[in-house]
Formats: C-alpha cells, structure tokens, sequence
C-alpha cells in the first residue's frame, strides 16, 4: 500500500506540474509538427513505466538475476577424463549352419541350448543319390586316365630306348620306314661272356661240379679259352654213337672277337666234352617299337654300346602329341569332377563350425531340405566365451582410443554391477551426420550371470586420470584461467584435466587456500512486466492530462488524443 501510494502521490506531481507547464506553454504545443508530438507521447510512455518499475520492483520480490559467492578451500582428489557410449550386447561370435545339400534328414544330435564344440556332428542327411553319382564319377575318371596312359606311351614311345646294356647287335629299320607299335627296332646283346650247352658222358659228368674251371677250344682257330662250368643237368639223353650224355653248361670270358654261333670243345680236368656246341650271348634282348611313327633317325647303329634307356631309334607322329594333350584334358576333368563329388558326400555330414552354444535350431529329424531351400539356416551356434558391443565416438575423440584401453560397463538389466571390458578394435571407417563423423569402436568383455545378448549397455573408457592433485570447481575459473581469492583479490592459475565438476589445477593455488565460487541466483521478472503494463493503460487507458515542460510537454485535453492526431 505503501508503494502505491508512492506511485500515486508521483502521478499527481506529474499532473500539477502539467497543469501549470500547460499555461505556459500552450501555444508551443500547438506549433510542433505531428512527428514532433508522436516523439513526446512515446518518450512520456517510457518514463512512466521505468517509474513504474523502479517503486514496485522491491515490492513484489522480483529482481534482476543475481550472483552470490561461496567459499571454497582447495584439497587434493582424483580427476579423470572419460568418453561414454551405449550399445548392445552380442556374442563375440556366431555361426548360422546351413546346408549346401537337399536330401532327407535322418538324424540331429542337439537341442537349444546345448554346448557343442566344434567338429560334433549336427545333422546327418540322406547321401545314397550322392553315392551313386560318385561311383559313376570313378568309372569315369579311370577310363580317362587309361586313355591317357595310352596316349603319353604312344608319345614317349616315339623315343625308342635301350631295354638293356650291352651291344647293339642288329638294327631292323632304316631311315623313313614306317613302324607300328609291336615292330622289332633292333638287338642288343651282352657279349662280355659267352656261353655254350656241352655234352660229357654220364660217367664224366658225375664227376663234374659248379664252378669247375674249364678250358674251351674254338674251333677252326684252336685257339683256347679259360672258363667255368654255370650248371649240370640232371637228366640224360642218347648222343651220337648210342652214349648217354649230360649237358653241361659253361660260360667263358669273351676276348673280344667271338660271336654267336661259333662253335668250342670243352675240357675239364681230364673229361673231355663228347661233342661240340655253339657259343651264345650272355643276354639278348630285342627292342619293339611302343608306337606307331615313321623313322626320322637312327641314334645307335649295329656294334654301338648302350646302357639301358638309351635312345637307339626315333620315330616321327604329330596326332600322338594332340592325342596325349587330348587325353590329359579330358583326365584331369574326370579327376575333378570325381573329387568334387567326394568333397559334396561330406557335406552331408553337418558338423559343428565354432564350439558354443545352440541357440536356435530351426531343422530336426525327418525333415526334408528341398534344392531350392539349401542355404536354410538349420541352426544357430554363438560363442559364449566373451561378449561384445559397439560405441560411437565422435572424431574430436577418437584420436584418444587406443586398442587394450579399459572399459567401465553397467546394464540396465543389472544394478550395482559394474563390469570391466576392453577396447579390442577402432574402425578407421567413420559414418557422417549432422555435420559429425563417427568412428565405431569395439568392446569386449568376460559374460556375467543375467546380462544376456541383446541387452543394452553403457561403457565409460577412461582416456586419462590424475590422482592426488589440487582440485576446485571448474566454475570457479574465470576467463583468462584467473580465480576468485576469498579477500577479492583475482590470481592466475595454470590448469590440467577437468571431469563434468572439478578441475585440477597445476599452478597458483596451495592446498588450503580459499577462492570465492560463484553461485547464480535466477530471477523472474514477469510480475514487474505486469505492473508496467498496468501503468501504461491508467485512467481508463488515456494517457494523464496536461503539458509537459517546454521542450518535451504532454498536451492536454484529458480523455483523448491532442488535437491534430
């Protein structure tokens, strides 16, 4: 009541001294233009309303916002800097089993729920149309690797080598004959040695034994030549002259001129041979052609000495080359296919991929898997051993994270846990929106009881922390890093990490000292709107009679507007 009659008592001066200003002045009033009066009543509406303001202000308890001081004495504590997420559990790995194959199931070995570990058998389906399609699949291929066996004979088979070492004796075929596999090529003999089948009484020859040193006579040369008897025989035969004789075999060491055919006498100790015998090689061999050609060269002539794989004969066939690629071809197709039937006749076995838990099984026993409906998932299998989830950080902290950083993790499903992961991977891959790019950044962590895949997380990764350093709050810190000191003097600080509250201070401040921290008092000014409001629309919402002073007067005419609005 005291302030409104403060306001009235206010008004009323305004009114006198516009009564009295309005004798005076007058005329002046009348002589200002229309601009010049709208000017006057706008600046009376002004001064009205901060009087207003001024005398009911303080009466309605609204002020302007305020700021008071707290003291605050500097201590030790601990400060850490953290960047937070939120995502959504899954298990750090999971398998979908699917079959790649149609048939019947016969067997599961499983149930949700189960642990399985990798390599157990799943399922088991019916294979017996596989089975066959193998078997027709190695027919196949062993027909075409005979064919192809035959072809790479024909082809080597132009080379015509040596069977045996020795001499070569004879050779059958000249430059341009045409040959077919089966044709003699040539001889080749081993003449080191020299044999020959002697016939001694079957009295001399009782007396005779392996290994007796002989002496041969070559006939027409009577030359003589050491050797040994090889073998005697068991059974008799009439000779010339009605004797029973033995033959006996002997071997003697060719000098170098002897040949087959030539004829020798035998003497051992004092038994004399009974008849005379022809000498033979040691070894002869006869080499065939193993293909079909036309002579182009001959390498080894008649009295060449080889050893065995040397090339004696070569022979000329341009269809055996083709042939050979030809049926190498069609071979190692056949041999692929019949082992990636082999390959398919596993799949019919489902096994275990990953050791862990069945979650969901979706295909049981008796159950057909059609053709078009192979990459059914049967089953699912997760990896219960760890979980995992993903945050989002934004670019200006990325460069923070570090793979093996620690992690804080609370759910919401959980209260009063607090689980301890780790960062095991930071995308370099960001996605942009709203002006920002986010990096995912993995996590993972040992699985506890009642925290279930699917459920939400929250982590917090502690990027950096002090311990045991001067703390204040952060709003204590004026602009040019200075604080408040409790005898109102400003002092200079240098600082360090900050957290949502505190801030560590590295220098200017002891522990112990007092800084002022300031404390906003909020205001609400509405109700001093309102009285101003009230003030402007007095009387009925005319503006109060009379003329101001010179200069600034409000013209008079009591409920209306002056004359010439």
């Amino acid at each position: 009541m005291e302030g409104e009659s403060a306001i009235k008592r206010g008004f009323m001066r305004i009114r006198k001294s516009g009564g009295q200003g309005g004798r005076r002045t007058g005329p002046v009033w009348k002589k200002w233009s229309r601009k010049k009066k709208i000017a006057a009543l706008v600046a009376m509406v002004l001064l009205i309303a901060l009087a207003a303001w001024l005398v009911l202000g303080p009466l309605t308890g609204g002020t302007a916002a305020a700021t008071e001081y707290m003291e605050y004495t500097v201590s030790r504590g601990d400060v850490s800097v953290s960047i937070s997420g939120t995502g959504t559990v899954s298990p750090i790995n999971s398998y979908e089993v699917v079959s790649t194959v149609a048939g019947e199931v016969l067997t599961d070995t499983f149930e949700e729920g189960d642990s399985v570990t990798e390599g157990d058998v799943l399922y088991t389906i019916d294979s017996s149309d596989m089975e066959d399609t193998i078997a027709k699949a190695n027919i196949s291929y062993e027909r075409s690797l005979m064919t192809y066996e035959d072809s790479q004979k024909a082809y080597t088979g132009l080379t015509v080598t040596a069977t045996g070492s020795g001499k070569v004796a004879q050779v059958y075929v000249s430059k341009g004959d045409s040959v077919q596999s089966g044709t003699q090529i040539a001889q080749i003999v081993d003449d080191s040695y020299m044999t020959a089948t002697v016939a001694f009484s079957e009295t001399d020859a009782a007396s005779l034994y392996v290994g007796q040193s002989i002496t041969a006579v070559v006939e027409n040369t009577f030359e003589t030549i050491s050797g040994t008897i090889t073998s005697i025989g068991n059974g008799t035969r009439v000779a010339e002259g009605y004797m029973t004789v033995r033959d006996v075999e002997v071997r003697i060491a060719n000098p170098g001129y002897l040949s087959e055919g030539t004829y020798v006498s035998v003497t051992a100790g004092d038994a004399s041979c009974q008849e005379t015998a022809p000498l033979e090689y040691n070894s002869s061999r006869t080499v065939k052609a193993e293909a079909s050609g036309t002579v182009s060269k001959i390498v080894a002539s008649a009295g060449t000495t080889v050893s065995i794989g040397d090339t004696l004969v070569i022979l000329e066939n341009e269809d055996a080359a083709d042939s050979l690629r030809s049926s190498q071809l069609t071979m190692q197709e056949a041999e692929m296919t019949y082992q990636n039937t082999q390959e398919q006749l596993d799949d019919y076995t489902i096994t275990a991929p990953i050791s862990g838990s069945i979650i969901s099984k979706s295909v049981k026993a008796g159950d057909t898997i059609d053709s078009g409906n192979t990459q059914t998932t049967m089953a699912t299998i997760a990896d219960m051993s760890q979980f995992t989830f993903t945050i989002n950080v934004d670019e200006l902290d990325i460069s923070q994270m570090e793979v093996g950083q620690k992690v804080l993790i609370t759910a919401d499903a959980l209260s009063d846990v607090v689980i301890e992961g780790e960062v095991s991977a930071i995308s370099i891959s960001g996605t942009y929106s709203n002006g920002v790019t986010n990096y995912p950044v993995k996590i993972v962590f040992e699985p506890v009881d009642g925290l279930l895949p699917g459920m939400n997380v929250s982590a917090e990764i502690v990027v950096d922390s002090a311990e045991d350093v001067l703390l204040i709050p952060s709003t204590a810190v004026n602009r040019g890093n200075t604080v408040l000191m409790a005898d109102g003097e400003e002092r200079a600080v240098s600082l360090g990490l900050s957290d949502a509250s505190n801030i560590e201070v590295t220098e200017g401040l002891e522990e112990g000292e007092v800084i002022q921290v300031p404390v906003s008092i909020g205001s609400d000014d509405s109700s001093v709107t309102e009285e101003m409001g009230g003030m402007m629309m007095m009387d009925g919402g005319s503006m109060p009679s009379g003329d101001m002073p010179s200069g600034g007067s409000m013209p008079s005419g009591g409920g209306g507007a002056p004359g010439g609005f």
